[in-house]
């Protein structure tokens, strides 16, 4: 996204909400927008968007840095845009699958924190920046990547026997192992990582982790396009969004003009990652 490109979505909004912060444009859209401290570790929740009879609230965790929390405000914005992008269509038509569901949010999050990296000149701040996305990547490739592992293992051995919480233990650290390799210290592995994701607790959210790994490299893929296409890339990802509700998650990636049924769109959207880490490294070694 260029400089000039920034400036006339944001002229929009303005004359639109008459406001240019993403805290005020969520007051401006009627969207509660909520700070609540919720930790700072690396897992803490970092912000949600809900809406409950009619009423769109924002939370945010007003632990973290101003920056991330306005890059999770543009995430959480990206849940109410796309459903502002299929509120015309039947009522029955207004829900889509959970492997979309972070489309827009995580486009929107790629968007505001590359700007940022754009036009940040302090390197400290910048590596912040790099290290929040560099972490979120290795968390959709590397830990959910586990828990599917450890949930694919699970699953199969329960049609025949009892698993223990030792058994547990032993089948989550495994599947770190071989998510992480020799990525990931092994004072660090987590063996009980399977207590404390209520997802497998749900009947309803089986296999709840290959929702976030699919949508974030798709999410980056689709931003990587529209660096490429400019402004002329929108009307086929706002098509795209429309469509997510009455099209499978193949044909309506097509529309944005991507198969997501080819290897090639995964490896290319790993490399763009890949060039976060390089940039990282870089600015590690010249401070």
């Amino acid at each position: 996204m260029t400089y000039s490109e920034i400036c006339a979505a944001v002229a929009k909004l303005k004359v639109k909400y008459d406001e240019t912060d993403p805290f005020r444009l969520c007051r401006a859209m009627g969207i509660t927008l909520l700070l609540q401290p919720m930790g700072k570790h690396e897992t803490a929740i970092k912000g949600f968007f809900m809406e409950c009879k009619r009423i769109k609230t924002i939370t945010v965790n007003s632990d973290l840095p101003e920056i991330i929390q306005k890059i999770i405000v543009a995430h959480e914005l990206g849940h109410g845009y796309h459903d502002f992008m299929v509120q015309d269509n039947a009522i029955l038509n207004q829900d889509y699958s959970m492997p979309v569901a972070e489309s827009a949010s995580t486009f929107n999050e790629n968007v505001i924190m590359h700007k940022a990296l754009e036009n940040c000149d302090d390197k400290m701040v910048k590596l912040n920046l790099l290290d929040s996305d560099i972490s979120g990547n290795c968390q959709l490739m590397c830990d959910i990547y586990s828990r599917f592992l450890f949930e694919s293992e699970v699953c199969e051995r329960r049609v025949n026997e009892f698993l223990s919480a030792d058994e547990l233990k032993k089948i989550m650290l495994n599947a770190q192992k071989k998510a992480y390799g020799d990525g990931l210290d092994s004072d660090c592995l987590h063996p009980y990582m399977w207590l404390c994701k209520g997802h497998y607790y749900n009947a309803g959210y089986n296999f709840y982790n290959f929702p976030y790994a699919f949508g974030g490299l798709f999410s980056r893929g689709l931003y990587e396009m529209y660096v490429k296409e400019g402004p002329a890339f929108l009307d086929k990802y706002n098509e795209m969004l429309r469509l997510t509700p009455v099209k499978s998650v193949e044909d309506a990636a097509m529309v944005a003009g991507i198969d997501v049924t080819k290897p090639d769109f995964y490896r290319d959207t790993l490399e763009a990652m890949s060039k976060d880490i390089d940039m990282f490294i870089e600015l590690c070694e010249s401070v």
